[in-house]
């Protein structure tokens, strides 16, 4: 789940790096539009927002 204070978490980046690592499967939703999504998350995860999947692939494609 990712909220507004998501991003800023020491904790979550560590958890993303630890399933990036270990090639684990990422499913990300975000609780509000407007809510930052964090940087570890860009081109490794499916982000999944109103019961579509959206694939990101580069950093620079709009936020979710």
């Amino acid at each position: 789940m990712v909220d507004k204070h998501t991003h800023k978490s020491f904790w979550v980046k560590w958890e993303i790096g630890k399933a990036v690592d270990l090639k684990m499967k990422i499913v990300a939703v975000k609780i509000d539009r407007s809510n930052k999504t964090p940087d570890e998350l860009y081109g490794v995860v499916e982000l999944v927002r109103r019961n579509r999947l959206v694939l990101t692939a580069e950093k620079n494609l709009a936020q979710i």
